[in-house]
């Protein structure tokens, strides 16, 4: 379902993103200026070049490029919806709400066990702890129609479970409440008129795969057997090898958003676009479609 509210249009959001820095115009919209910028670049509108309002601060003279013309016969293309005053203040408070989090001190932030779990963290730890069931080569966890949105594996859940109980009772005391939508496999924040998803996913890399000698043995093996009877198996080889690296990333959106989802690249540069330091634990979900990087210690 599509957000309500009137598209801007492409000549005024021309006017804005030359009347403000990217980083100001972007939260109106619950975008990272990233997303914006990208925006932009698919309605044609041209954006101030980098240090632009370096200089526009220094009072040095600057150019502002003009609007080109829609090509005739294109088909008319609207801009973001900006953000109504509810949903701009529960962005606020999930900002504020995950900045404080951050600051406070480790033992509160990441309790060594969890305690007293919220209800939705324990069924996920009942669910993702189960020992069969797994068919990702990596053995990454996931049941995210079932439980919420964890994708781990083995060796960081206990962590991606107090990171997550952590932030849900964070969150909690500024009016959102988390739920599990079965039918998507989606885990939702929820509060008044904004629905935002939540999940953690571990970064795994894959790489391509050197038989062992005790492969290479076995297929040999396998071979040297049609001379006889041809009756040893091929021996199971896999293609790939599989790399968990034991950090992940907290990807937050707003559910009914209809552009296309901004990755950010690194906690640095998220820090650099927000102003906030952010915490070593998670980055602060800056806007509908943002997603951070997440160091779990």
């Amino acid at each position: 379902m599509r957000r309500q509210g009137t598209p801007v249009s492409r000549e005024t959001l021309y006017e804005e993103v030359w009347s403000d820095p990217m980083t100001v115009v972007a939260p109106r919209y619950g975008l990272s200026d990233v997303g914006l910028v990208k925006i932009c670049k698919k309605l044609g509108i041209p954006v101030p070049p980098r240090g632009y309002w370096a200089k526009v601060k220094a009072g040095r003279p600057t150019r502002k490029e003009p609007l080109p013309d829609i090509a005739s016969g294109a088909r008319d293309l609207s801009g973001p919806i900006p953000l109504t005053e509810q949903e701009a203040a529960a962005h606020a408070r999930v900002r504020d709400t995950l900045q404080q989090t951050g600051n406070a001190s480790s033992p509160s932030l990441m309790p060594a066990e969890l305690v007293d779990p919220h209800p939705l963290t324990k069924a996920a730890a009942e669910r993702l702890k189960r020992r069969d069931g797994w068919v990702h080569p990596a053995g990454v966890r996931s049941a995210p129609r079932e439980v919420l949105d964890l994708q781990v594996t083995r060796n960081t859940l206990d962590r991606a479970l107090r990171l997550m109980d952590t932030l849900l009772k964070s969150l909690q005391p500024s009016g959102f409440t988390a739920r599990v939508d079965e039918e998507k496999g989606q885990t939702l924040l929820v509060g008044g008129s904004t629905t935002l998803t939540i999940s953690i996913v571990e970064q795994v890399k894959r790489t391509g795969h050197t038989p062992t000698r005790a492969e290479v043995r076995a297929r040999d093996r396998y071979y040297d057997s049609f001379r006889v009877s041809g009756s040893v198996e091929y021996p199971h080889i896999p293609q790939f090898d599989w790399h968990p690296r034991c950090d992940a990333a907290i990807q937050s959106s707003m559910r009914r958003s209809r552009k296309p989802r901004v990755t950010g690249t690194s906690e640095s540069a998220l820090s650099s676009r927000s102003g906030l330091a952010l915490p070593k634990l998670f980055s602060v979900p800056l806007g509908r479609n943002q997603s951070c990087l997440l160091a779990l210690p």
